[in-house]
């Protein structure tokens, strides 16, 4: 806002003279810079009587214990990764013979559409 310093009107930002004496206008009160330095003194800082403060009670924190194994997983445990030998797979699997081959079909890409031009009759103009 701005205001004419004679009658002490205010006025809109976008006007520069008084609409009533016709005297330039000033800034009413300078903008607030929210990057201004405050200054105070420690005498003009009130700081509050203690009994409004609230009662903190001091905690004891103890240390983190960390466990002995990080993973503590039962030694029975049927998920957990087992890693065997090839003779041990195929004592397992047993039923198949070290001859044959696994019951086991490989994909393979199709074979890509072949162009197949169209046979188009010769026009026939008459003779």
């Amino acid at each position: 806002m701005k205001k004419c310093p004679t009658c002490e009107k205010t006025f809109e930002d976008s006007m520069r003279f008084c609409q009533i004496d016709g005297t330039p206008l000033v800034d009413d009160a300078p903008p607030f810079d929210p990057y201004a330095t405050i200054v105070a003194r420690p005498g003009d800082v009130a700081t509050p009587p203690e009994s409004t403060l609230p009662h903190v009670e001091e905690i004891s924190i103890s240390p983190m214990v960390e466990p002995e194994e990080v993973l503590d997983l039962p030694k029975a445990d049927p998920l957990r990764t087992m890693y065997v030998s090839e003779a041990e797979m195929k004592q397992a699997l047993g039923d198949q013979h070290e001859s044959e081959e696994p019951n086991m079909e490989i994909p393979t890409d199709p074979e890509p559409p072949k162009f197949i031009a169209p046979e188009i009759p010769t026009p026939d103009f008459g003779e």
